[in-house]
């Protein structure tokens, strides 16, 4: 109280400071970052391997077998996938997500490293994808119809260093450009007829090319570089270059066997924009920056650099995250002023004016405080984050709304000065609003242990919440009131004035109602039994799902090509998608697509995995942006128009497996459905995988249902005998390295033209690699004899069918099925039919099936949530117990908690909602808020007993009195509370974002229910706690309060009674609001008059039953009633008489016998109270 008092009394310092935090919270608000998502790191590293020339037989065997093997031995990987193709082998490599994951990559190159000489020596470097979490939110695409590529690469370099020059930019990456080459194409009948082996020239091109340095020579004490001037400055030095002699003596020059000249590399990956050819700029961002700066940056400067280009030539920004963030945090920003409008409307319909302006005023500071340490925290600002500022609206204002209540009681009621009125009405309801706060935090704590990547994606929830409702409680207990007093004597209002603000007609009608309800207080009990078990049948019958699709206007095109096809094909069919799209009569909705041939878009959204992977010419994916609002006709959301592309598909594209998707949120998922089939049997394997699609296929529900086995190609082997080619000096190597270099080209050596970099890539002409029969004219030279050996005498040709790949999963063969699901169908659904199907197998000998997917994760995050919810009831259990110093009145609130819960599922069954993982946080998140009411009414359920215990003694049935009034007290503010709190939530509710809608709905159902479970089951609960109490025994606990300076009295009396009882030694005797709770006194006379003594023993006098203890050396009830009469009669009443008879006295010399004297007074008490609670239940019976 002290505090509170100081606090009132220079009220102008502490508005003073309050407005320096203020305006730290603004600035940090301008400063925070936004983003769409919350960043999440990526725990998983790609390596691909190398291995020309090489089947996915012998890459499997020889590497892949190898590296999971060795790579499963470091303690962070979780498990280890793998992809055997021709010529390489990829791996994707899990790890732990709560391991440091910079550390394990490392972990990962090392173990790389060393055994790397285990490997075949035809495999070339690793190359490790260690930026998979690199983000690129911007993308430009430069496109025309007139120039070509070339041309178009020279404009997009100018502007990368244009936004390399940006804030914010951390790098800027080109896609589709053209590389540079110089090809040494190779006359394939010269060097048939010279007889040079295609090693000699690439030996020779690479050997003349001297990039090297010649060392140092020291003249004269000083040190001088020798450079060799031996690289490569033109095509025509390359020409000039000596392969070998002709049998005349006369030298072979490159430019007699070969035609030399500047070209591109064969393209692999190509980008169009929406249709026509062109080149992209991914962009970077820095770690930090706000991207809608990025973007402001970015667009102002590709507005200023187009101005400078050619007409026919247009850049566009085909993938802008900027526009998507705005739109989002816009909407979420409209909620969250909606839900202030929403709480504001309702306190001034539920509280006075002057008290609504008060809780309103309280409304942003907090918000605004909150955000400082958000920023702080080194959080951002994205639809989570601000999301948990909604949430977190509705509680913020329950503490003020309890301490203005609380103080307009007092200025009711009270006839002390107005700062003591307020800090005494402060000091009442502190401890209850604290622990309250304290109880919703414990219930949000456990959110924050969630374990994993999805853990991860809504850590931003607790740890808003948490921030903003101690911002809350410190705001309720400093700025409120001091807003609350600065209002009240500007209208000239004093304490014991002001009208009570209860309604009359509500307070009958809940009195006669929850009066029924004590009565009646078992069979309510059992209708909570019933409540909670009917929920636990519905939830059961719920469909449940992990995160839904996501509702941004954008969604994503696969096209899955037979393995093997060439960049060409792949391109023809993202010409006939792309004719689908540009259709803007049947399509208005689209605004632009980008087409990604050869590989995925650059990743731009937090869970795809994007373009870190090597390129596949057989694999395309188109990003399809929406308009957001189409002002002439109602647009269909995004699932309305993946159906209705994916059907047109359907019967257009038949050369390829296209598969239509939305965006999802939370962890990134190759689909919503993923069956995996181990074995040691790849025959076995793809027989059981052939049945498992099928019959996921046939299960109503399904589409896009595909498997990772790969197609069987034709492979051209080269039979060889090793016995021979030892014998005559040459290695497989050897073969392979040339057969490789003819036809698939390999780079020699490399030279600088200007600032590029440009390869020199040798292989035969391109009519020489049409007809693979020309291998038979190639020449191999003998490592023993440098003789030059023909092909047909050491390989022949075979043409046999092979597997385009084989895959492998922690060691073991391996293929996945996956699935997606149509509109609203529930993958859960699926897998549940499947499992029914799949269930009478008879599987072979060594075959596994894994359901993965988001069953797996469901699994994963179930088990984190049960563990959270218990984690949580016993954080609220210990707060509680603190708070009311029982093991039993938590148990009140804690059957509370059930039944909001079961209103939630009731609630969200009638709306149709399936149990997602939101839908359970909502259901935590509930916890947390709900016992803020019942806690509040507990706690003046306990002060009113405590004031009225001496009517307890002589009536038991006096507590349904003493409850319904407690209750009574608390009903406006309960109501008043939990109407703001469901009012906040009603605009995220309503928004129509499938994200949010289930988690806002479940604590608005929750909580409305809950509110009027509480006002009716607190009570009932309450009075059964205490009937349960006097059943076996437990009598209420003594407070005992002691009135001595002196030191070594107190410990020696807190030595003797601390262990069973509660001591409290009050430093104001005179400070009633402590002396209330006092059940026993004992009293040192030393140096009391004797009406100093009686003024201490009258505090007895709400129960006159219970005699109080005074140690003294001399006095005793005969001496201190002679004492009074003689000292002044008119002390010396028959009541202060009765009080210095009824009491017992102890000398300090015998102060080991309060022991036995507490527990004689405690077991009359005890004795008394069992007796009334007895004879109530038999006038109950009656």
């Amino acid at each position: 109280m002290r505090f509170f008092l100081t606090l009132l009394a220079f009220r102008k310092i502490f508005v003073l400071v309050f407005g320096s935090v203020i305006l730290v919270g603004i600035l940090s608000f301008i400063q925070i970052p936004r983003q769409e998502d919350p960043s999440l790191k990526v725990a998983f590293v790609r390596v691909v391997i190398p291995f020309p020339g090489a089947d996915p037989t012998k890459i499997d065997k020889l590497v892949c077998k190898v590296v999971e093997e060795e790579v499963l031995e470091i303690d962070s990987v979780e498990e280890v996938t793998s992809i055997a193709k021709n010529d390489f082998a990829l791996f994707d490599i899990q790890f732990d997500y709560n391991s440091n994951i910079s550390e394990s990559i490392e972990d990962v190159k090392e173990k790389i490293a060393e055994i790397r000489p285990q490997l075949p020596a035809e495999t070339t470097e690793p190359v490790i994808f260690d930026d998979m979490a690199k983000n690129y939110p911007i993308v430009a695409v430069i496109t025309s119809n007139e120039y070509n590529l070339r041309d178009l690469e020279i404009f997009i370099k100018k502007f990368k260093y244009i936004c390399l020059d940006l804030p914010g930019v951390a790098s800027a990456e080109i896609r589709g450009e053209l590389d540079k080459a110089v090809y040494v194409s190779l006359d394939l009948d010269k060097i048939s007829k010279f007889k040079i082996p295609l090693a000699r020239v690439f030996n020779a091109l690479s050997a003349q090319n001297d990039l090297g340095a010649g060392g140092t020579v020291k003249i004269r004490r000083e040190n001088f570089l020798i450079q060799t001037q031996g690289e490569f400055k033109n095509i025509r030095q390359i020409e000039d270059v000596v392969i070998d002699f002709s049998l005349q003596g006369n030298p072979i020059y490159v430019k007699d066997i070969a035609e030399i000249k500047y070209g591109h590399k064969d393209q692999r990956y190509k980008v169009r924009y929406n249709g026509t050819p062109g080149i992209a700029l991914a962009i970077n961002i820095k770690d930090r920056y706000n991207v809608l700066k990025l973007q402001e940056n970015i667009k102002n400067s590709l507005q200023s650099f187009k101005k400078d280009l050619p007409k026919n030539i247009n850049m566009h920004l085909s993938i802008d995250q900027g526009r998507h963030v705005r739109f989002k945090l816009y909407d979420l920003y409209v909620n969250l002023l909606m839900g202030m409008a929403c709480v504001i409307v309702i306190l001034f319909l539920f509280l006075g004016f002057r008290e609504s302006i008060t809780v309103s005023l309280s409304i942003p500071f907090t918000v605004i405080v909150a955000l400082f340490f958000i920023y702080s925290f080194g959080l951002k600002l994205q639809q989570i984050s601000i999301a948990s500022f909604v949430i977190a609206l509705g509680l913020l204002v329950d503490n003020s709304i309890v301490v203005i209540e609380n103080i307009h009681h007092h200025l009711t009621v009270s006839n002390q000065g107005m700062l003591e009125t307020f800090a005494t009405a402060i000091a009442e309801v502190a401890p209850s609003i604290t622990s309250g706060t304290l109880t919703t935090i414990a219930a949000f704590i456990p959110l924050m242990l969630l374990p994993g990547d999805t853990g991860a994606y809504v850590r931003s929830i607790p740890i808003v919440v948490i921030t903003t409702l101690i911002c809350s409680l410190f705001t309720a207990l400093t700025l409120t009131p001091i807003l609350y007093l600065w209002l009240c004597q500007k209208a000239n209002i004093e304490a014991g004035k002001v009208k009570s603000n209860k309604s009359p007609f509500l307070s009958r009608k809940y009195q006669s109602f929850i009066q029924f309800c004590l009565k009646s207080r078992y069979f309510f009990s059992f209708l909570a039994l019933v409540l909670i078990a009917g929920s636990m049948v519905v939830a059961e019958k719920m469909g449940k799902e992990l995160f839904p699709m996501s509702d941004r206007p954008q969604f994503i095109i696969n096209a899955y090509l037979p393995e093997g096809g060439t960049l060409e094909k792949c391109e023809n069919t993202a010409r006939r998608i792309e004719e689908v799209l540009l259709n803007r009569q049947k399509y208005p909705e689209i605004e632009k697509f980008s087409s990604f041939l050869g590989n995925g878009a650059p990743k731009f959204y937090v869970n795809e995995v994007g373009d870190k992977q090597p390129t596949d010419t057989s694999f395309l994916e188109i990003i399809v942006t929406l308009h957001h609002t189409l002002p002439d006709r109602k647009a269909r959301s995004t699932l309305q128009m993946i159906d209705a592309v994916k059907q047109q598909l359907n019967d257009k594209i038949f050369e390829a497996d296209v598969r239509v998707r939305p965006f999802r949120y939370g962890k990134p998922l190759p689909a919503p459905i993923v069956i995996r089939v181990t074995g040691d049997n790849l025959s076995v394997i793809k027989r059981v995988t052939k049945d498992v699609k099928k019959t996921l296929e046939d299960i109503p529900g399904t589409r896009s249902v595909r498997d990772d086995l790969g197609s069987t190609t034709y492979k051209i082997g080269l039979s060889t005998d090793s016995y021979r080619l030892n014998r005559i000096g040459l290695k497989h190597v050897d073969i392979s390295t040339d057969i490789h270099t003819a036809f698939s080209g390999k780079k020699a050596t490399s030279f600088r033209a200007g600032d590029d970099e440009i390869d020199v890539i040798v292989r035969l002409r391109e009519e020489d690699r049409k007809n693979f029969a020309n291998i038979k004219e190639l020449y191999f030279t003998s490592r023993l004899t440098s003789e030059k050996i023909p092909f047909d005498q050491i390989a022949k040709i075979d043409l046999k069918l092979e597997k385009s790949r084989i895959n492998r999963w922690n060691q073991r063969w391996s293929a996945s099925i996956l699935c997606d699901t149509q509109s609203g169908v529930l993958p859960e659904k699926i897998v549940k039919e499947f499992e029914k199907i799949i269930a009478d197998w008879q599987l072979p000998t060594g075959i596994k099936i894994a359901i993965e997917g988001e069953r797996k994760e469901m699994e994963k995050l179930a088990n984190s949530l049960n563990l959270a919810v218990i984690f949580a009831f016993l954080l609220i259990f210990i707060i509680l117990s603190s708070e009311f110093n029982s093991l039993f009145q938590p148990i009140i609130i804690i059957m509370i908690l059930p039944l909001a819960i079961a209103g939630a599922v009731f609630g969200l069954a009638a709306m149709g909602f399936s149990l997602a993982f939101m839908s359970m946080l909502g259901f935590i998140s509930l916890l947390g808020i709900v016992v803020n009411d019942a806690i509040i009414l507990v706690d003046f359920s306990n002060a009113r007993i405590r004031k009225d215990k001496q009517s307890l003694v002589s009536n038991w049935e006096k507590y349904t009195t003493i409850l319904v009034e407690a209750a009574e007290q608390r009903l406006k503010p309960i109501f008043t509370t939990s109407i703001t709190t469901i009012c906040s939530l009603l605009p995220l509710a309503l928004s129509g974002s499938v994200y949010w809608e289930g988690f806002a709905w479940a604590i608005i159902f929750g909580l409305a229910i809950s509110t009027f479970l509480t006002l009716v089951y607190v009570p009932v609960f309450f009075r059964i706690i205490e009937d349960l109490k006097m059943l076996l025994g437990f009598m209420p606990s003594f407070n005992i309060h002691i009135y001595t300076k002196d030191t070594a009295l107190q410990k020696e009396i807190y030595h003797l009674l601390s262990a069973s009882h509660n001591l409290i030694f009050p430093e104001i005797e005179t400070d009633r609001a402590i002396d209330d709770n006092a059940d026993l006194i004992i009293i040192d006379d030393s140096n009391r008059d004797p009406f100093s003594l009686v003024r201490l023993l009258e505090k007895t006098r709400h129960a006159p039953h219970i005699s109080s203890i005074v140690i003294s050396e001399t006095r005793n009830a005969q001496t201190l009633k002679q004492e009074m009469q003689n000292d002044d009669p008119a002390i010396a009443t028959s009541y202060a008489k009765f009080l210095v008879q009824s009491s017992l006295y102890v000398s300090p010399q015998n102060t080991n016998l309060l022991p036995n004297m507490v527990k004689e007074v405690q077991d009359k008490i005890s004795k008394m109270m069992q007796n009334v609670w007895n004879l109530s239940r038999k006038v109950r019976k009656r």
